[in-house]
């Protein structure tokens, strides 16, 4: 039976998404509604992503950086390219994890749900790394992420 937990109990200090899924013995992650619906928010906040748009996190959730002197505001909240990569990395992992219980659970509806949002959040990946064109090891980072969700993707079109 999934535990209850809020968003605040989703996340750490730092507005990192941990992997904060109960695991049983057998191995079956459960996450709660909310956990679901946090999962599902933060991929529709990446396919907003444009090029040449920042990211923060705000309330634990992606947001698009609009201050006005936005390097100011950046060095003085400490907010930085890799913690927000981090921070999206966490909420893929944890998607990954959710689509591995869909696929036990034989919930087909969300599963395919699921897999329609790993499509649109690529384009929103591809713009955030060309707001970073000038570092190869971001822009490498992401392309590992986006191989990784479409495997994802075929993977789960084989079960």
């Amino acid at each position: 039976m999934p535990k209850n937990k809020n968003y605040d109990n989703l996340l750490n200090e730092k507005n990192i998404c941990n992997n904060d899924v109960e695991i049983l013995d057998n191995n079956i992650y459960n996450f709660t509604q909310n956990d679901i619906d946090y999962i599902f928010i933060n991929l529709k906040l990446i396919t907003k992503i444009e090029s040449g748009n920042k990211i923060c996190i705000n309330n634990n959730f992606i947001n698009i950086d609009t201050s006005y002197f936005k390097p100011l505001t950046r060095w003085y909240n400490d907010i930085n390219r890799n913690d927000n990569l981090n921070f999206i990395k966490n909420i893929i992992n944890n998607s990954f994890s959710l689509s591995e219980e869909l696929i036990k659970t034989n919930n087909t509806s969300l599963l395919n749900r699921l897999n329609n949002e790993f499509k649109y959040i690529i384009p929103g990946l591809i713009n955030y790394k060309q707001t970073y064109y000038a570092d190869k090891l971001f822009q490498s980072e992401i392309d590992v992420l986006i191989e990784n969700i479409k495997y994802k993707i075929e993977q789960n079109n084989i079960n």
